[in-house]
């Protein structure tokens, strides 16, 4: 049987995010819990975690069910202070709406919105890991 639902023409938005930063010393994972599911191929490719001086932090990535999470365990252990999980614009939830533009937007109509970001940006999702009180 196949159903279909309501029509989706919201961007995905990191301010319905929910962020779990993780403790400095620890290894223990970064999680990322979304409002919707998106898309499992772009979740493994266009976020990257970097630490403030802007070094990417080598580790490994995990997507939860339903693509409605993602956590991110670093190889080596946190370090005190800001982090940022750096996101790709490209990335889509399962009706094709990315953070450039919605599924249904034409290119003209794409660039008319003040909320798109250019081809080939990043979001940054800035978050602090602190030592575990």
């Amino acid at each position: 049987m196949f159903a279909t639902g309501a029509p989706d023409y919201a961007q995905p938005s990191v301010k319905e995010w929910k962020v779990a930063a993780p403790n400095a010393g620890s290894r223990q994972p970064l999680r990322l819990d979304f409002d919707e599911p998106l898309d499992y191929a772009l979740l493994n490719r266009v976020l990257e975690v970097i630490d403030d001086a802007g070094t990417p932090i080598l580790g490994k990535v995990a997507i939860g069910n339903e693509e409605r999470s993602w956590s991110f365990t670093p190889d080596a252990p946190w370090n005190a202070g800001r982090h940022a999980v750096q996101i790709g614009t490209e990335l889509e939830d399962l009706a094709g709406n990315s953070f450039r533009k919605p599924f249904e937007a034409g290119e003209s109509e794409a660039e008319d919105k003040l909320s798109l970001t250019p081809l080939g940006g990043v979001i940054d999702l800035w978050f602090d890991v602190r030592p575990p009180q």
